[in-house]
């Protein structure tokens, strides 16, 4: 039963490295019809990490077979966290240009669930960042950025765009502020720019604006 399988690769995956002993039945999982089971197992042989390296083969088969992007994505996810870097994220980034943009969301969750970024792709990651036009991918992208401390002087430079922008929207402006705080070792600086742009919001009146600087400034209280 699909369903049943499922259910059990989530389950596994709960487990992380102790679910190494289900290793073999993961991998024959990556081999179903199913793409929602293969994703599902895939994300499983991820969690259980650096023990099931030897499962490469069988995952690089799958990104290379599968027409399902989603189980790509979740492939390459584990590639990485079993140890095999490149592999994973050379898919991830290659999604990441793909027109549609439910593609790039999904190669961007399994961004933000990694530990650690492979600064080889720094550049290509910002140029992606720049590019991109959904705001939910932006937000996604930051705090990917904030997270895994991806950083370089062009990316830094363009988050401080979308913090002095005055038409970039709300759940940008406040993604880009967080990662600033963590990026950049001169963020004491966002506290004088958000303090004059409230300073000069106020004076057209503008309610939307306002309620997003005091979501940045709680922000900063709490911190």
């Amino acid at each position: 039963n699909g369903m049943v399988r499922r259910t059990a690769a989530q389950w596994l995956a709960e487990f992380g490295p102790n679910a190494k002993t289900a290793l073999t039945g993961l991998l024959d999982s990556l081999k179903s019809n199913d793409a929602q089971l293969q994703s599902e197992s895939a994300l499983a042989i991820g969690k259980i990490g650096g023990t099931a390296g030897s499962a490469r083969q069988a995952l690089v088969m799958l990104i290379a077979k599968s027409h399902d992007y989603a189980s790509r994505a979740s492939a390459a996810f584990a590639l990485i966290e079993i140890g095999h870097a490149q592999d994973g994220f050379q898919e991830l980034m290659q999604q990441l240009t793909n027109q549609d943009e439910h593609v790039r969301e999904s190669a961007l969750s399994r961004l933000l669930e990694l530990d650690t970024f492979s600064t080889e792709y720094t550049k290509q990651f910002g140029a992606y960042i720049r590019g991109e036009t959904k705001v939910e991918n932006i937000v996604l992208a930051l705090k990917i950025a904030e997270k895994l401390n991806v950083k370089d002087k062009r990316l830094i430079s363009y988050f401080w765009e979308l913090v002095k922008s005055p038409i970039v929207t709300e759940p940008v402006k406040i993604a880009a502020v967080q990662a600033l705080a963590v990026l950049d070792d001169h963020s004491e600086r966002l506290f004088y720019v958000l303090k004059n742009q409230i300073t000069t919001q106020k004076k057209y009146s503008n309610i939307r604006i306002m309620k997003t600087y005091k979501k940045i400034q709680d922000y900063f209280d709490l911190k």
